[in-house]
């Protein structure tokens, strides 16, 4: 692929709990949502997301949703902007799930990792545990660092790797923040073949 010009660092991320879906009720309603949703696909679909394996089959359907949506599609366009583009690409995975109160439901829901990044903790009407604190702001010198110095990396903190297809790796934000890689990789390769097949 021929590089692109004038092409720019790109940091790229999801929520690990991004798909807000209605609840099944039960593991009966969960198969029938996927069969009604997916038809003559629905059997592998369950096959790979059996409701035994999440606490509750929303979790199941939410992590379909989070695959298919958002998850696969990213690692799709980061992929592509690796194949061609000099400039570093980066991933992230925002991962931090509220312990109790009002959001605690939404997990590590879409858009989360900007109030965490911004500090913006107002706009979701909420008041920020010591620890929501400390990782908002180690989240922000990620941002301050690129700002200043053009690399996101800085001192003590955790290294953000470049991407590289072969080994899918990202900055895990959570309490603990940390190099991983991998993240949903069997899924994300059974929807990479469904959206070459329907292409």
């Amino acid at each position: 692929m021929q590089p692109l010009e004038d092409a720019v660092q790109i940091r790229v991320g999801t929520g690990a709990g991004c798909a807000s879906v209605p609840s099944p009720r039960g593991e009966e309603s969960y198969v029938a949502a996927v069969e009604q949703i997916f038809g003559v696909g629905a059997e592998a679909v369950l096959a790979l997301y059996p409701a035994a394996s999440y606490p509750i089959p929303r979790k199941a359907l939410s992590a379909i949703f989070g695959d298919l949506a958002q998850h696969c599609p990213t690692r799709r366009t980061l992929r592509a902007l690796g194949a061609s583009q000099v400039e570093p690409v980066r991933r992230y995975l925002f991962a931090y799930d509220f312990p109790s109160g009002p959001l605690a439901p939404f997990g590590a829901g879409h858009g989360m990792d900007m109030v965490f990044f911004w500090e913006d903790f107002a706009f979701l009407q909420h008041t920020p545990s010591a620890a929501e604190t400390e990782l908002a702001g180690r989240m922000m010198d990620y941002l301050i660092a690129f700002a200043a110095t053009g690399n996101p990396e800085h001192g003590g903190a955790p290294g953000w790797p470049l991407y590289d297809p072969a080994t899918d790796p990202y900055l895990k934000l959570d309490e603990v923040i940390e190099e991983a890689s991998g993240f949903r990789g069997p899924e994300c390769d059974f929807w990479d073949a469904v959206d070459a097949a329907t292409r």
